[in-house]
């Protein structure tokens, strides 16, 4: 008896065992490794809406993130926290309120203001000290979705292990940020995203 002939069966499922193999890893490519522009609106058509995503953390297992975001007002400033706009330039404070279980990673959480164009605005940039006379320092950190002193859970930066958080979060709070567009520019939506390539797109209050 021939090898080919002995190994027959095998040789019939190698062609099907190599597709699936090949559909198993182009899967977790795109999945996990590919997706890394905010690509995925969740557009809430208001001005509250609930955002729920998955996404792998340094534990390499797949989370679930779930959160209710509200914008409660964007408003035009002279000043935030000891921050001014450059010249030609408009601050503007944004107030959301967050609602989730204690158990949620909300953590790393960045805020954008989007114009009629679709021109993105960050925290970073544009700023000044409101009083004249000071030196302006960057900020350390921007203002994350999560209060400062009750943060809730994270995950070990080297391990990926779950940390529990030390105090319970409450089930809602209210994050203050601030953003500086150009004069002349208003801010039409709110953008609110965690980790790519999703990310939640509320309306402003008017």
């Amino acid at each position: 008896m021939t090898w080919r002939r002995r190994n027959r069966l095998w040789l019939a499922l190698l062609l099907p065992l190599l597709l699936l193999a090949l559909g198993a890893s182009s899967f977790r490519l795109t999945r996990l490794y590919l997706p890394w522009e905010w690509s995925r609106p969740i557009v809430a058509g208001g001005t509250s809406g609930t955002f729920t995503h998955e996404f792998v953390g340094f534990d390499d297992a797949l989370h679930t993130r779930t959160v209710g975001v509200t914008v409660t007002e964007v408003t035009e400033v002279v000043a935030w926290e000891g921050d001014a706009p450059v010249e030609g330039a408009r601050l503007w404070r944004v107030l959301l309120r967050f609602a989730a279980a204690p158990d949620q990673l909300l953590r790393g959480c960045t805020v954008e203001l989007t114009d009629a164009a679709g021109v993105r605005y960050r925290f970073e940039g544009g700023r000044r000290a409101a009083n004249a006379s000071a030196r302006y320092w960057t900020p350390a950190s921007k203002p994350d979705c999560v209060p400062k002193d009750t943060p809730g859970p994270d995950l070990a930066p080297f391990t990926g292990k779950f940390v529990p958080a030390e105090v319970e979060r409450p089930a809602s709070w209210v994050v203050s940020t601030s953003m500086v567009l150009p004069a002349g520019v208003e801010p039409e939506h709110v953008r609110v995203m965690w980790t790519q390539p999703e990310f939640l797109v509320l309306e402003i209050p008017r």
